[in-house]
């Protein structure tokens, strides 16, 4: 939902940026659309994706980069060495290591890719604007769709809708008929999917919890929720925190994970921007069965 972020003021730089990210991705997930590779690549890896690897000292590898072609890229799967100056270059290493008895893999992944610049400082600037923008009284939905072309293509697609509620501006997207229309096999797949699963991302400064942004759903209902804040609050972060809770429902288990932390740390100087993070805080885990559910299910 953070793609609304081109409203209020354009930016060809940055539309350059997103029109070229997202030209990558999309290449990738048409050749790649579930399983496999993608697997491999973005974090998933399964059992049965292992065979895909490259095995070398006690560590699998895989390596990806897209080569650019007179119609346009080319998505390819090397075990040499990834050329200089690629667009986009993919490297996930994975070692083998045991969780509670269980085996599974430890995970690094490296992206590296050309595009035009686009640093956090810019990103941030969209988010105090667009916060100001609704808190200003202008939070109408169809007020927003006259200068955000991101929240006018997906009130296309879905149904949406904004709001006040307790010195807060909210913006509603929900699957509906127009999304299985333009998308059937990703309304497929996330109709279910959120059905299933409950979530709430909060993204906030040190110790000011209560002015964090929420991502959230309810059922198909995607909610983002942005408190009123000061002109300026979010366009220069130092330090950022995120707590991520998710409730999963499926086959009688029900799975109940609540905060867990990650915190990241920006720096930034004329020519150079750099974002570290890592996980601060350990969730707190509950799992409960209707055994019965799930065999009735099952079979």
């Amino acid at each position: 939902m953070f793609f609304l972020f081109d409203c209020v003021q354009k930016k060809p730089q940055q539309a350059a940026f997103w029109k070229e990210y997202l030209s990558y991705q999309k290449n990738i997930f048409r050749e790649y659309p579930t399983g496999g590779i993608r697997n491999a690549l973005f974090g998933n890896l399964t059992s049965e994706d292992v065979y895909l690897l490259q095995e070398k000292d006690d560590m699998l590898s895989i390596d990806f980069y897209l080569q650019k072609t007179d119609q346009g890229f080319r998505n390819v799967i090397t075990t040499e060495k990834i050329p200089e100056n690629v667009p986009y270059q993919i490297h996930v290493e994975y070692f083998p290591t045991f969780f509670k008895d269980q085996k599974t893999f430890r995970m690094k992944r490296e992206m590296v890719s050309i595009l035009p610049t686009y640093g956090h400082l810019d990103f941030f600037h969209h988010v105090d604007r667009l916060q100001n923008f609704l808190r200003s009284g202008s939070n109408h939905s169809s007020r927003l769709a006259l200068i955000s072309n991101t929240h006018r293509y997906l009130c296309y697609v879905c149904h949406c809708d904004s709001g006040r509620v307790r010195n807060a501006s909210w913006l509603l997207y929900e699957l509906n008929e127009s999304t299985k229309i333009a998308y059937p096999q990703f309304y497929k797949r996330f109709n279910k999917l959120l059905n299933q699963v409950s979530y709430r991302i909060t993204i906030f400064k040190s110790e000011e919890f209560l002015n964090g942004i929420e991502l959230y759903n309810e059922g198909t209902k995607t909610f983002l929720k942005i408190p009123d804040t000061s002109e300026g609050y979010w366009s220069k972060p130092e330090v950022l925190h995120i707590r991520v809770s998710l409730f999963i429902r499926v086959y009688g288990l029900e799975i109940d994970i609540k905060n867990l932390g990650y915190k990241l740390h920006f720096y930034s100087s004329k020519n150079y921007g750099k974002i570290t993070g890592g996980f601060s805080k350990l969730p707190e885990k509950k799992l409960a069965a209707d055994f019965l559910r799930f065999f009735r299910q099952a079979w």
